[in-house]
């Protein structure tokens, strides 16, 4: 039994394994087409690739590719402008801010060695003041410290010749202080000159200049300030007798207990000094540090008015270079507004508001009295083929053709209006004008 069915699964085996199973399966087929389509696309791209660089470099080395003339000629000029530029030590970026103020190279670089800043070299600019007279400006002794914002600025002018003293005596143990007081001298006469600027011509962007700079100064301060208190102890401690009686006036905080002991036995002549005599009153420091403060508030409050109205300025100039740029696209497509002596044949825009009308519509001499807007003249525009008719007190913008001739108007009582040619007897007369087409577009006014 066991034999027979052995027999039958080996006939079986045998007989499966001389079938021909060489047909691949419906995966193999899928797979199959995949590669195959794989591998076109490949070749395809790199065939396209291969022929776009062929037409690329037969398009650049042809014979017949040449640049504009014109073109030429313009990047020859912006690189022998940038040269220009660039021979006097002011890189590309800088030479647009010059270029803002209207400056060519050479003075631009006149006004670079000044040391001034865009803002006071503008005001400088359009007062007449040349480069030689602002640097004598810088140089001239002051009397007075400037007067704006004076409440802010005065007592960081204080500290300033407090840290004269400090320079002044030059003692190792100060030299982080000395350095730092170096800087802060420096900082605060180069703001001084935007100062005396701002009190002179009452310029916005001076005044704005002059408190950003103060308040950079009044930072700088405190951080000199808190490194004279740590100084200060290290000379108490290390008995550093002069650079500690330097230093004791000038910090803005109440004095303690031992720089008292340290002042009395070493005889010390501090008891005059504003700071000895506030030991016993402790309100002084409170009173000081609110004044200080409202007087730092209402500058913050003054420079955030002062950019408010920069921002207004700034809006309005952006407002009227666009109605600039539009009312020049406005007299391209419609002609330059009329002027009162046109020429025979001009093609003009008229614009405004009609005044009367003369004659009836259809008609040879139907015409309309128009005030124009721009010079506030009146001018009498014929209107012969008119389709419709426009009413009185009407804002019009015509496209128009100057007839080159003048003529009188008589006014009626009942309104209506006639015109003749001018005579040397007739009083009041208009240029003449021919309509041509309606002008889609209405100048702006260069003030909004």
């Amino acid at each position: 039994m066991y034999f027979r069915v052995f027999s039958l699964s080996l006939s079986l085996f045998l007989l499966s394994a001389c079938v021909d199973n060489s047909e691949p399966s419906e995966f193999d087929t899928m797979r199959m087409q995949m590669q195959k389509r794989q591998n076109s696309n490949f070749g395809n791209s790199v065939k396209n690739l291969e022929h776009r660089k062929d037409k690329l470099y037969k398009r650049t080395n042809r014979s017949s590719f040449q640049l504009d003339p014109y073109e030429k000629e313009r990047i020859a000029e912006q690189k022998a402008e940038d040269k220009r530029w660039t021979d006097l030590g002011i890189n590309l970026v800088e030479a647009q801010d010059w270029k803002a103020l209207g400056l060519s190279p050479k003075r631009a670089s006149h006004w670079k060695k000044t040391g001034l800043s865009y803002n006071t070299i503008g005001v400088l600019i359009k007062e007449d003041v040349l480069p030689s007279e602002a640097v004598s400006f810088m140089n001239k002794k002051f009397n007075k410290h400037p007067k704006a914002f004076s409440d802010f600025a005065e007592p960081l002018y204080n500290f300033q010749e407090s840290c004269q003293k400090v320079i002044k005596l030059d003692a190792p143990e100060l030299a982080k202080v000395n350095r730092k007081c170096h800087e802060y001298v420096e900082q605060l006469n180069y703001s001084s000159v935007s100062g005396y600027m701002a009190d002179e011509y009452q310029d916005n962007d001076l005044s704005l200049e002059y408190i950003s700079k103060l308040r950079q100064v009044d930072n700088q301060k405190a951080y000199i300030l808190k490194e004279m208190v740590i100084s200060s102890q290290k000379c108490l401690i290390n008995n550093h007798k002069e650079s500690f009686a330097v230093l004791f006036p000038i910090l803005e905080v109440s004095p303690t207990k031992e720089e008292m002991f340290f002042i009395k036995k070493n005889h010390l002549a501090l008891n005059g000094t504003q700071r000895y005599k506030s030991y016993e009153y402790y309100d002084f420091w409170i009173n000081k540090e609110e004044n200080e403060e409202k007087a730092r508030k209402a500058v913050i409050k003054q420079q955030q008015a002062l950019n408010r109205a920069k921002d207004k300025r700034l809006k309005k100039e952006a407002y009227r270079m666009n109605a600039l740029a539009y009312n020049k696209m406005v007299a391209s497509e419609c002609g330059e507004s009329v002027s009162s002596a046109p020429s025979t044949g001009e093609k003009v825009h008229i614009e405004g508001e009609i005044l009367h009308k003369i004659g009836k519509k259809g008609s040879n001499i139907f015409a309309y009295i128009i005030r124009n807007n721009k010079d506030k003249k009146n001018y009498l525009v014929r209107d012969p083929n008119a389709q419709r008719e426009k009413e009185v007190n009407t804002e019009i913008s015509w496209i128009a053709i100057t007839v080159g001739r003048v003529v009188s108007v008589s006014l009626d009582d009942d309104g209506t209006a006639s015109y003749n040619h001018y005579s040397e007897d007739d009083k009041e007369f208009y240029p003449m004008l021919k309509r041509v087409s309606k002008c889609q577009y209405h100048t702006k006014k260069l003030v909004r």
